[in-house]
């Protein structure tokens, strides 16, 4: 943070390369053509001996990560407010329309990117002798059944990508309500869902599971069976293939049924 003659605050933001820069210049301004809440970009530094990658300077938002609300004030009504509210706010960020053409440098995820990753956590769990040749069957059948609903070329849906409650600030105040979106240098475009299941994994894994339903209540209509499929692809992996969350998995993927997937019995 830094702080002008002037008294205004500003936040410099320096990455190790110029592309996660690129990628938070770029949703910032998409997010404020929208209307969804974030900084905004007040000027970009260009390369010099004192910084090699350039910078960011980024109006500051006195506000705190939605996480120490929820995690200072626990289960009840003031929490659960809030998270209703970054519902709305994702639901809000999903349907802002992209303006000009996406930009190489932005992340694309489409129906080849799932195959992809679900190839790749097939190849950890087999590596690591977690699964033997019937599971894998019954798992790629399981794929099988839901991909075909990821859209397989490129959709101009913004993806936050890097979903968790230390990403999206909120006002400290006895109804918080959301100041923005921060850290964008991950941000994509395509198949909205993966947003949720990055939630799921930095955030509601860690004793937050309450926070769902009122999160999904915030954002309004959801596809369920597509939510499950989404997450127990992106928990199909050696770190979250334990306790309850593995018997999960195991039990939808053997009955090749992902409603077999029980959500309010993962992470215990």
């Amino acid at each position: 943070m830094v702080t002008c003659k002037s008294g205004r605050r500003h936040l410099l933001r320096i990455e190790d390369g110029p592309i996660p820069l690129l990628r938070q210049k770029w949703a910032y301004e998409q997010l404020r053509q929208g209307g969804v809440p974030c900084p905004r970009v007040e000027a970009t530094i260009e390369p010099d001996s004192d910084v090699p990658n350039g910078c960011l300077l980024i109006s500051w938002i006195e506000a705190v990560p939605s996480s120490e609300i929820i995690r200072r004030e626990g289960q009840g009504e003031k929490s659960h407010a809030l998270c209703r509210e970054l519902g709305r706010a994702l639901r809000r960020l999903h349907h802002v329309n992209v303006a000009g053409p996406v930009p190489d440098f932005i992340f694309k995820h489409t129906r080849a990117g799932a195959y992809q990753r679900m190839e790749d956590f097939v190849g950890q769990l087999r590596e690591a002798e977690l699964i033997d040749k019937d599971f894998e069957g019954r798992y790629r059948r399981l794929f099988e059944k839901y991909a075909a609903t990821i859209p397989a070329e490129l959709t101009t849906t913004l993806c936050f990508t890097d979903t968790h409650f230390s990403n999206i600030i909120v006002y400290d105040r006895p109804n918080p309500g959301v100041a923005g979106f921060v850290d964008m240098e991950e941000i994509g475009v395509g198949w909205p869902m993966w947003d949720f299941t990055n939630w799921e994994c930095w955030g509601m894994r860690f004793g937050l599971s309450w926070t769902r339903d009122h999160i999904l209540e915030g954002y309004g209509e959801i596809d369920m069976e597509m939510y499950r499929f989404a997450l127990l692809v992106r928990l199909s992996r050696p770190f979250t293939f334990v306790g309850s969350t593995r018997e999960q998995i195991i039990r939808a993927v053997e009955s090749e049924d992902i409603g077999n997937f029980k959500l309010e019995r993962l992470y215990q």
